[in-house]
């Protein structure tokens, strides 16, 4: 049963441990974002060839609203991702990652923002699930230090 602590009433303690619990959602990344002095065209294009050479499939390639999404694809996970530890009976069969590139214009400068999604395929037994994963943020860092190299312009 619980117990009024310090005029706290116990039905508000719990009313509060329900909305914790209930609003909690699947891991997020860390966004990486830097901004580059070049045409928004030569960023746009930058990223496109960026995340092909890196083996990525494009998804959706909206222009005006400024969002490329690559599909699923299978990475190497340690370097990138968190899973949480695995049960004993569990098995790894794959990790996998998506990309999301948003390019805003900022007057003369364009802002690059990447982000990754992060899951990894777990067997027990017969049973296989995917887990929802934390980035580390290198990926992130590394696809747009590559965008605004290969854009041509500058910080």
């Amino acid at each position: 049963m619980l117990r009024a602590a310090h005029g706290v009433r116990p039905s508000l303690l719990l009313c509060a441990l329900i909305a914790a619990v209930s609003s909690a959602s699947a891991p997020q990344s860390p966004d990486y974002t830097a901004r580059v002095t070049a045409s928004y065209e030569k960023v746009r294009s930058a990223a496109l060839a960026v995340l092909s050479a890196r083996g990525w499939q494009i998804q959706e390639s909206k222009k005006q609203a400024g969002l490329i999404s690559t599909d699923w694809s299978s990475v190497q996970g340690k370097y990138y991702l968190g899973c949480g530890k695995l049960s004993n009976a569990s098995v790894v069969e794959d990790e996998q990652a998506r990309l999301t590139v948003h390019l805003k214009k900022r007057g003369k400068r364009v802002e690059v923002t990447v982000r990754a999604q992060y899951r990894q395929s777990r067997r027990t037994g017969t049973s296989t699930r995917w887990v929802d994963c934390t980035s580390r943020g290198q990926m992130e860092r590394a696809v747009n230090d590559e965008i605004i190299a290969a854009s041509g312009g500058t910080f």
